[in-house]
């Protein structure tokens, strides 16, 4: 499968993500990765990867109101073999 005209297609590596949801506008998501970067990830003794983050929204925000948008944030993980 390929994509066409501004659609392309990029393969997503497998592994560990941390994950969570976002709740609220888009312009806030910095305090969810500070939350997860800052806090969770050096608590947890993980370490993020080079790989690109993903941002899957949940909700259309075309007609979501900001306060109840909703993003799945993952990270990726070091691999732990």
């Amino acid at each position: 499968m390929q994509g066409e005209g501004e659609i392309g297609l990029q393969d997503i590596a497998g592994g560990d993500y941390a994950v969570t949801v976002h709740r609220g506008p888009f312009n806030l998501l910095n305090k969810t990765y500070h939350r997860v970067c800052g806090e969770w990830i050096p608590a947890s003794g993980r370490e993020l990867s080079s790989a690109p983050c993903l941002e899957i929204c949940l909700n259309d925000p075309e007609v979501t109101p900001e306060e109840e948008l909703m993003v799945e944030v993952c990270l990726p993980l070091v691999s732990l073999d």
